[in-house]
Protein backbone atom coordinates (compact mmCIF):
# COMPACT_ATOMS: atom_id res chain seq x y z
CA UNK A 1 0.00 0.00 0.00
CA UNK A 2 0.79 3.37 -0.23
CA UNK A 3 1.45 3.91 3.09
CA UNK A 4 3.81 1.27 3.94
CA UNK A 5 6.09 2.71 1.27
CA UNK A 6 6.03 6.06 2.73
CA UNK A 7 6.77 4.12 5.89
CA UNK A 8 9.54 2.37 4.62
CA UNK A 9 10.69 5.18 1.96
CA UNK A 10 11.26 7.79 4.61
CA UNK A 11 13.90 7.85 7.46
CA UNK A 12 12.54 10.80 9.06
CA UNK A 13 8.56 11.79 10.27
CA UNK A 14 6.94 13.85 13.05
CA UNK A 15 5.89 12.10 15.85
CA UNK A 16 2.21 13.11 15.19
CA UNK A 17 2.94 11.35 11.13
CA UNK A 18 4.16 8.10 12.89
CA UNK A 19 1.03 8.45 15.08
CA UNK A 20 -1.14 9.25 12.28
CA UNK A 21 0.35 5.84 10.34
CA UNK A 22 0.43 3.78 13.47
CA UNK A 23 -2.90 4.21 14.00
CA UNK A 24 -4.96 2.91 10.54
CA UNK A 25 -4.66 -0.63 10.12
CA UNK A 26 -1.86 -1.25 6.97
CA UNK A 27 -4.43 -2.57 4.50
CA UNK A 28 -6.71 0.20 5.34
CA UNK A 29 -6.63 3.72 3.35
CA UNK A 30 -5.97 6.56 5.14
CA UNK A 31 -9.27 8.45 6.56
CA UNK A 32 -9.45 11.55 3.84
CA UNK A 33 -9.32 14.13 6.50
CA UNK A 34 -5.84 13.42 6.71
CA UNK A 35 -3.23 15.13 4.61
CA UNK A 36 0.32 13.98 4.91
CA UNK A 37 3.39 16.00 2.99
CA UNK A 38 6.80 15.01 2.03
CA UNK A 39 9.19 17.74 2.83
CA UNK A 40 12.60 18.52 1.70
CA UNK A 41 14.23 19.24 5.06
CA UNK A 42 16.63 21.82 3.42
CA UNK A 43 14.73 23.58 0.69
CA UNK A 44 15.54 22.60 -2.64
CA UNK A 45 16.12 26.02 -4.15
CA UNK A 46 18.84 25.85 -1.16
CA UNK A 47 20.31 22.96 -2.13
CA UNK A 48 20.52 23.64 -6.06
CA UNK A 49 21.79 27.25 -4.87
CA UNK A 50 24.50 25.80 -2.66
CA UNK A 51 25.65 23.32 -5.87
CA UNK A 52 25.42 26.13 -8.43
CA UNK A 53 28.30 28.10 -5.53
CA UNK A 54 30.19 24.99 -5.52
CA UNK A 55 30.35 24.76 -9.85
CA UNK A 56 31.33 28.58 -9.83
CA UNK A 57 33.98 27.83 -6.94
CA UNK A 58 35.31 25.19 -9.57
CA UNK A 59 34.93 22.61 -6.46
CA UNK A 60 32.23 20.34 -8.33
CA UNK A 61 33.04 17.03 -9.21
CA UNK A 62 30.79 14.09 -9.15
CA UNK A 63 32.04 12.60 -6.09
CA UNK A 64 31.51 16.13 -3.95
CA UNK A 65 28.12 15.73 -5.26
CA UNK A 66 26.95 12.48 -4.03
CA UNK A 67 29.42 13.44 -0.97
CA UNK A 68 26.47 16.93 -0.93
CA UNK A 69 23.89 14.58 -1.50
CA UNK A 70 24.60 12.36 0.96
CA UNK A 71 24.74 15.09 3.65
CA UNK A 72 22.21 18.06 2.63
CA UNK A 73 19.16 15.65 0.74
CA UNK A 74 16.56 14.75 3.13
CA UNK A 75 13.03 14.24 3.26
CA UNK A 76 10.57 14.56 5.59
CA UNK A 77 6.77 13.29 6.35
CA UNK A 78 4.76 16.02 8.11
CA UNK A 79 0.90 16.81 8.70
CA UNK A 80 -0.75 19.37 6.61
CA UNK A 81 -0.75 21.35 9.86
CA UNK A 82 2.88 21.07 10.55
CA UNK A 83 3.75 21.97 7.62
CA UNK A 84 2.14 24.81 7.52
CA UNK A 85 5.14 26.23 10.20
CA UNK A 86 7.38 25.83 8.57
CA UNK A 87 9.18 28.38 6.63
CA UNK A 88 8.85 28.11 3.16
CA UNK A 89 11.48 28.09 0.53
CA UNK A 90 14.25 29.16 3.05
CA UNK A 91 16.65 28.33 5.77
CA UNK A 92 16.97 30.86 8.78
CA UNK A 93 18.59 34.03 7.60
CA UNK A 94 22.10 33.34 9.63
CA UNK A 95 21.73 29.47 8.68
CA UNK A 96 25.24 28.00 7.64
CA UNK A 97 25.64 24.61 6.77
CA UNK A 98 27.26 23.13 9.79
CA UNK A 99 24.53 24.53 11.95
CA UNK A 100 22.73 21.16 10.90
CA UNK A 101 19.71 20.36 8.36
CA UNK A 102 17.04 20.46 10.76
CA UNK A 103 17.05 24.61 11.63
CA UNK A 104 14.25 25.43 9.69
CA UNK A 105 12.70 22.25 12.06
CA UNK A 106 14.39 23.75 15.29
CA UNK A 107 12.87 27.77 14.68
CA UNK A 108 9.13 26.50 14.00
CA UNK A 109 9.58 25.04 17.84
CA UNK A 110 9.31 21.12 16.74
CA UNK A 111 11.44 19.96 19.72
CA UNK A 112 11.35 16.57 17.81
CA UNK A 113 13.49 17.32 15.22
CA UNK A 114 17.04 17.77 17.28
CA UNK A 115 16.56 14.00 17.58
CA UNK A 116 17.48 13.56 13.92
CA UNK A 117 20.66 15.60 14.30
Amino acid sequence: TLRDLLIEDFEFASPEVRRILSSVKRDEPLPEDIHLLCEHVVPVGILEEMLREQHRSQRLTPESVLQFHARFYRRCLVTKQEDGRLSKNSMPPDWKPDDGIFARYTIAGFDWASDFA
